[in-house]
């Protein structure tokens, strides 16, 4: 199992390694080839694979044969905008403006950490929202989006591009406010935001664009309120729209509405609408998260409960075994079963008084029965000859520890009863030396 294992991950090792491999292999060159096909320009591909040699091209440009620029305006290109995109990192410039580009922006544009310029506008068919992958560009300056048709609303990160010179999303189909961030863009220069579906009011943080010349919100029918005051702004346009002047503006033209109690009324109601609507996404939003909270709870437990039952089985397992296992101290210590050598001696004794009279003497001094005792030389004519099992070591000694199975020395005294000797005894003595487990009936017992 675990020789599979390992070999399963060393496969899986190695997979990683040749892909990074593969990966690295790739020049930018290759991808922009996969940018030609996706634009529909596969014939005007003329370099190999693996090579520098697209720096050639007239709208590519290159440095230490790493592509920067790409310059596609009025190419004739069709198709979508490859997600292989992201992977030109040091790509500073992306010009595609008045093509015919149709689907969506990618989210991997966000890998092109180092763009300053990048102009869609004009492909007419770019639809889907403004993704959010653009707030990462912190180096953007310039950002054209004009011309096509976008939806969805502007996206409030859009303040994080504190660079940012020229914002222009015109003539698309947005919808919602006008995120309030865009006050943060302080280097702001030119906003362009005409011909879409915007509504509520122009943020006050709009007092703080200082370097702003350039203000067009024209189009927008339900934009209302008072405009703040841009002391800077050179060019506007606020026609089509519900927009108004305070009386005390000085900076734009006497053509435009003053402002009525109306026009506060209409504000008025829209905040509340607008603080409204996010209470309510706001409870949805935690709903949705208590929701997802709970749907938690229940795989958690799920998961703790198997923890739990996985180490109760693994305890009753290890206990089990444990029972298994020989309990060595129900051997009795006289045994010496510990010391690996068995060597138990049962001698039974049976005195055979044949002349009472020479015992009389000694009545009250013995007992009436020989009780059980540890056998010795005076008690034996011949040699006892016990037999010493080495448990410990049977592997080692096999001729040794399988020849003494079930062997049993009866060593017989018979000494004559006739003889002279008034003190002659007759006795058996049995000696077994097997070990415990292995004899086949336990020893005799003694008995009177």
């Amino acid at each position: 199992m675990f020789l599979k294992s390992t070999i399963k991950l060393f496969f899986y090792l190695c997979l990683i390694i040749l892909n990074s491999i593969v990966v690295n292999a790739e020049t930018d060159c290759d991808t922009l080839s996969i940018l030609f096909n996706h634009f529909g320009i596969a014939d005007k591909i003329t370099w190999p694979a693996n090579s520098n040699k697209c720096c050639t091209v007239d709208v590519v440009t290159c440095i230490n044969d790493r592509i920067t620029e790409l310059d596609f305006m009025f190419s004739n290109l069709n198709g979508t905008i490859a997600n292989e995109i992201g992977s030109l990192t040091e790509l500073t410039r992306l010009d595609i403006r008045y093509n015919l580009i149709s689907g969506t922006i990618p989210e991997s544009i966000a890998s092109n950490k180092k763009l300053r310029f990048f102009n869609v506008g004009a492909n007419k068919d770019i639809s889907g929202n403004i993704p959010k992958a653009i707030c990462s560009l912190t180096n953007l300056e310039a950002l054209y989006l004009y011309g096509n048709r976008l939806s969805g609303t502007i996206p409030n990160c859009i303040g994080e591009l504190i660079k940012l010179r020229s914002l222009c999303v015109d003539d698309n189909q947005l919808t919602g406010v006008i995120p309030s961030s865009i006050g943060n863009l302080e280097n702001l220069v030119q906003l362009d935001m005409e011909k879409n579906n915007l509504s509520g009011t122009i943020p006050e943080s709009f007092a703080n664009l200082k370097k702003l010349e350039m203000f067009i919100v024209q189009g927008n029918k339900d934009l209302i309120g008072p405009i703040p005051e841009i002391t800077d702004i050179t060019k506007w346009d606020f026609t089509n729209t519900d927009l108004c002047v305070k009386d005390s503006s000085k900076v734009y033209s006497e053509d435009l509405r003053q402002c009525t109690d109306e026009d506060f009324k209409k504000v008025k109601e829209f905040n509340d609408s607008l603080a409204n609507q996010e209470n309510d996404k706001s409870k949805t939003d935690n709903h949705d998260n208590s929701n997802q909270k709970s749907g938690m709870i229940i795989p958690i437990i799920i998961t703790v409960v198997i923890l739990i039952s996985a180490i109760f089985v693994a305890f009753m397992f290890v206990k089990r075994n444990k029972s298994k296992e020989p309990n060595r101290s129900e051997f009795s210590s006289s045994d010496e079963f510990r010391s690996g050598s068995i060597q138990i001696i049962y001698s039974k004794m049976h005195n055979n008084n044949n002349n009472n009279n020479s015992n009389s003497n000694n009545s009250n001094n013995e007992d009436s029965h020989n009780k059980l005792k540890p056998s010795n030389s005076n008690d034996f004519n011949s040699k006892t000859l016990p037999i010493d099992v080495d448990l410990t070591n049977k592997s080692k000694n096999p001729d040794h520890s399988k020849s003494i199975d079930k062997k049993i020395m009866i060593l017989n005294n018979n000494n004559n009863n006739n003889s002279n000797n008034s003190n002659s005894n007759y006795s058996n003595s049995i000696l077994y030396s097997l070990p415990i487990e292995e004899r086949d009936e336990p020893p005799p017992e003694y008995t009177e």
